[in-house]
């Protein structure tokens, strides 16, 4: 590895030696993963983070959870356990009532979900060793790492909070706010997404890990500045109006 990808830098100026990281294995949380034809796109912007950080790494495990639905659901009719390069990608099936029924009922109280011991039971029956947890979005999956830590010696847990799990989950009741507070005091770092996001998490009751802001980035390949009425003539929009 040369010395321009030996060290990165984190938004407050501090470098980080991922050289560290070139036997390690990184496991990834998330609600969602692409498959591996892209027929099934969901939290495309992980699996671009993925791509981005499998180089520093000696292999990445996703584990993303899918709503067993006897193939109603797209999830669960087109994802399949897949490999590509280092990355290992795993999609269990389990049984979970889905985050709009809950905020659609407000049934705070009644909490059903089997993704923690659908991943544990994965994680068993593969036999998958990691060295980091990287968690997507505090709820589901910084919970299931939450349980995991609480059962078995797991290694350092980070989360990235993205949105509606910062300003919207922990604040539709007291229930749901002691539940997110007591997930991410479980975890060892706690990023977010922006600084209304860090806002947010500030009026929590945090104690115990320190929060990062780290934008989500962004691919130069493919977004850059364009001539703009040659992008409205390849879309089909007026030249001479604003279109919404």
């Amino acid at each position: 590895m040369d010395s321009m990808t030996k060290r990165i830098s984190e938004p407050d100026g501090n470098a980080i030696d991922v050289s560290d990281f070139t036997d390690k294995r990184l496991l990834v949380i998330t609600p969602n993963y692409p498959n591996v034809d892209g027929s099934y796109f969901g939290s495309v912007f992980v699996k671009n983070q993925v791509d981005a950080l499998k180089k520093y790494f000696r292999e990445v495990i996703v584990i993303a959870p899918v709503l067993f639905s006897a193939g109603r659901f797209p999830d669960d009719r087109l994802c399949r356990d897949y490999t590509y390069d280092n990355v290992r990608v795993f999609y269990p099936r389990s049984l979970y009532i889905p985050w709009p029924v809950y905020r659609k009922l407000n049934i705070s109280r009644m909490y059903f979900d089997t993704r923690a011991s659908a991943v544990e039971a994965l994680i068993q029956k593969e036999n998958l060793e990691f060295d980091l947890v990287h968690a997507h979005f505090v709820w589901p999956s910084a919970q299931i790492a939450q349980e995991l830590k609480k059962k078995y010696d797991v290694p350092p847990c980070v989360v990235t909070a993205h949105g509606y799990d910062v300003y919207e989950l922990p604040f539709r009741d007291k229930i749901w706010q002691r539940r997110v507070e007591s997930v991410l005091n479980s975890m060892d770092r706690i990023i977010t997404v922006s600084k209304k996001n860090q806002a947010c998490l500030e009026i929590l009751c945090i104690t115990t890990p320190p929060v990062t802001v780290i934008p989500n980035g962004f691919s130069e390949d493919l977004f850059y500045p364009q001539d703009r009425e040659t992008c409205r003539k390849k879309l089909g929009l007026p030249l001479d109006k604003k279109s919404y």
